[in-house]
């Protein structure tokens, strides 16, 4: 702790950002904030898949199949989620030695279902997928308690690419905009095809 604070204290920007700004850069001193805090769940989220419980494991798997779902919720007769089931609880099922035969999807289903909200934001909903371990959440309606949609994984790195893509070009058009402030310099920007003349 003491060396930490004599490093400080001799070097407050840190041996890294020193040695960056000897060759000319200078690392803005403005936090951005998180691109996640400012995308909400609804913003990403997608229509959800329900199955009844009583369905057999043929029907489950057909759905997945047609619908390219990985993950499909079971609800009660009110809307309110009740279970989740998986492609991989679906597998499992098959693996044993009867192959499933016997079974319905309320027999495979995980009732443990952990959810988010669509005000949320995107941020809350990684949080709580990290602190879960599971790769998906259902969002719940907060008013009335029914599933409106969900997100996974793949919906979440989707929305920070964008999220960043966008943020990207802002600051470039904030630049274009400052260069020809200071310099009266315009910029024009020209997509210029392949085998163009």
């Amino acid at each position: 702790v003491l060396s930490l604070q004599i490093a400080q204290a001799i070097e407050p920007d840190g041996v890294y950002e020193r040695g960056l700004q000897r060759v000319g850069l200078k690392l803005s001193s403005e936090h951005n904030v998180d691109v996640m805090q400012g995308i909400t769940v609804s913003e990403v989220m997608r229509p959800v898949e329900v199955i009844d419980p009583t369905a057999d494991l043929k029907t489950l798997r057909d759905l997945l199949h047609d619908r390219h779902r990985r993950a499909m919720l079971t609800s009660d007769a009110s809307g309110c989620v009740t279970g989740i089931v998986t492609l991989s609880d679906l597998q499992d099922a098959y693996d044993r030695e009867d192959h499933g035969a016997n079974l319905c999807v309320g027999d495979i289903v995980i009732n443990e279902v952990f959810t988010t909200h669509p005000t949320d934001s995107l941020w809350v909903a990684v949080r709580r997928m990290g602190q879960t371990g599971v790769g998906r959440l259902p969002g719940i309606d907060r008013g009335n308690g029914k599933v409106v949609g969900i997100i996974n994984r793949h919906d979440v790195v989707r929305a920070y690419n964008s999220a960043i893509a966008n943020r990207i070009r802002d600051l470039h058009y904030a630049e274009q905009i400052r260069l020809h402030h200071l310099t009266g310099a315009h910029i024009f920007e020209l997509n210029v095809t392949k085998h163009a003349p």
